[in-house]
């Protein structure tokens, strides 16, 4: 297919012909691409399989020059006479079409690898539906490839799949575990009510309205340009009714503790997945846009140590407030050398000094990372808990935080960012069984472990600055009594509300009702 297309974009073909070709080429191409796609979505993680790597990327590819063939019929016929462009205009419409469309194909399979459209092809798809809408033609309907194949049509019009497009950049997939990146399809069903596209009344943005250039390369912006004259006109994207809908859905879950939306793409996910992915999509929208750093992006250089997941954190914590002896010295077990270690490996023939932690930016809220991608890089998830430190010294400290955040700007650079939880955290017991705030029971089989996490100056007695971690699967419900065995002591404890979720992890608040030395 690769060496197909690569021939085709070189031959000098009649347009007609040039278009007959693509479509039969992508007819037989989309629904292996489609097949492969869903296969490798649960896959998603720092570091990526080389398998998974190398398919992914060769279905880019192919698809970019997919797009490319399309984008050759439509540059030439929108170039000639008006007597050879009416002569040609089906042809002219159905390139559109497929330009858009495969742009949105192309979102997603980059979205698979935490790679975002690139500037070129934001500028391709804005000029062409500019065009369209200008031609009256924004509403049209064709067969795309993926219906040919599925068992229900959704026949989407080119104004709702350049919607699509927009609402994807929006909600920032670099934020989305891979499996759950495909839910977006559920309100891409719905878009054309969720989204307004509106004529530029040359006003001030309002609130939840985006500007969309014809020749921007980027997606709608959510501020004019003062004063440009080189991006031409553009729309108005309404995001209201979407942003309304997506907040009332998590808050509705949230009070209900229990899924409070109707659609297949939710139903087969458990509470603490389904919440999460509603948190997951209010959150994107309702904070700010998040910068993009380039490949050769500078840092700082930065000795840091990262443990991820409750298997990793956990044991590491409990060594630092309990380990005693030379044999469970801090910083001296090899989980703790390879979590030093972690970005200095590097393949044979590739150079150590790139695959350093180089810090990109760092704020009260979340750090910036940037290495090169090696088969030893720290393993990393969308929404895992990491704690972490900076130095020799850094091994002492409990910051803990989760990766909010994963890019790969190009070549074998990986970005990641940690959203801090807390500067202080430690290891905990907790058991509905309050028989143990006597006589802690650690072999109790009700018992589980969690993680405390502190912000600031926060202590036990500031509920607004402590937060109980627990592990997806452990059940703790709100105004439920716990005993917690912390490092000297145990508390009676009284769950709060459920505060936020990821795949990996619920955070509670809680009120300490009880306490007394270990």
């Amino acid at each position: 297919m690769q060496a197909n297309l690569r021939q085709l974009n070189q031959c000098q073909l009649r347009m007609g012909r040039r278009l007959a070709y693509s479509e039969k080429l992508a007819r037989k191409w989309m629904p292996l691409a489609l097949t492969q796609l869903r296969s490798f979505a649960a896959e998603g993680q720092v570091p990526d399989s080389l398998e998974r790597k190398e398919n992914i990327e060769l279905i880019s590819d192919c698809a970019r020059r997919l797009l490319d063939s399309y984008r050759i019929v439509f540059k030439h016929l929108y170039s000639v006479s008006n007597f050879r462009f009416a002569r040609g205009q089906k042809l002219f419409y159905l390139a559109a079409y497929r330009i858009v469309e495969l742009t949105r194909f192309y979102q997603r399979v980059l979205g698979l690898r935490y790679q975002v459209l690139s500037e070129q092809a934001w500028l391709t798809v804005n000029i062409v539906f500019h065009v369209m809408h200008a031609h009256g033609k924004a509403e049209m309907v064709i067969h795309s490839f993926e219906d040919l194949y599925a068992e229900q049509h959704t026949n989407r019009a080119l104004q709702d799949l350049y919607l699509i497009i927009q609402m994807n950049a929006r909600l920032d997939i670099l934020r989305w575990p891979t499996e759950w990146q495909f839910s977006l399809d559920s309100y891409g069903r719905i878009v054309h009510t969720m989204l307004k596209l509106e004529e530029d009344d040359g006003n001030m943005l309002r609130q939840d309205y985006a500007i969309a250039y014809c020749y921007d390369d980027c997606p709608a912006r959510p501020h004019r340009i003062p004063g440009q004259t080189t991006r031409g006109q553009g729309f108005l994207l309404n995001f209201k009714n979407l942003k309304r809908k997506l907040v009332r859905d998590y808050e509705r879950t949230l009070e209900r503790q229990s899924m409070a939306i109707d659609d297949k793409a939710y139903s087969l996910l458990s509470f603490n997945d389904g919440l999460a992915l509603l948190q997951l999509q209010r959150n994107c929208w309702l904070g700010h846009p998040l910068p993009l750093y380039a490949r050769d992006a500078q840092g700082q250089k930065c000795d840091v140590r990262m443990f991820i997941g409750f298997n990793g954190i956990y044991p590491f914590l409990f060594n630092l407030h309990y380990g005693t002896g030379p044999t469970e010295e801090i910083g001296h077990r090899m989980v703790d050398l390879l979590a030093q270690r972690s970005a200095l490996f590097a393949e044979d023939n590739r150079s150590t000094t790139e695959s350093v932690w180089m810090m990109l930016a760092q704020d009260e809220r979340r750090i910036t990372l940037k290495t090169q991608e090696t088969p030893f890089t720290t393993n990393m998830r969308i929404g895992a808990l990491a704690a972490y430190g900076f130095g020799a010294e850094g091994m002492r400290s409990s910051a803990i935080g989760n990766i909010s955040r994963i890019h790969r700007p190009g070549g074998d650079m990986v970005i990641v960012e940690i959203e801090k939880l807390g500067q202080n955290s430690e290891p905990v017991l907790i058991t509905p069984d309050l028989a143990c705030f006597e006589a802690f029971d650690d072999k109790n089989k009700e018992v589980s472990y969690g993680i405390l996490a502190v912000n600031g100056a926060g202590d036990e007695s500031d509920s607004e600055q402590c937060h109980l971690l627990l592990p997806s699967h452990a059940q703790a419900l709100e105004g439920h009594q716990l005993v917690m065995k912390r490092v000297g002591m145990r508390q009676i404890i009284l769950v709060g509300r459920l505060e936020s979720a990821t795949k990996t992890y619920r955070s509670h608040g809680y009120k300490m009702q009880m306490s007394m030395d270990a």
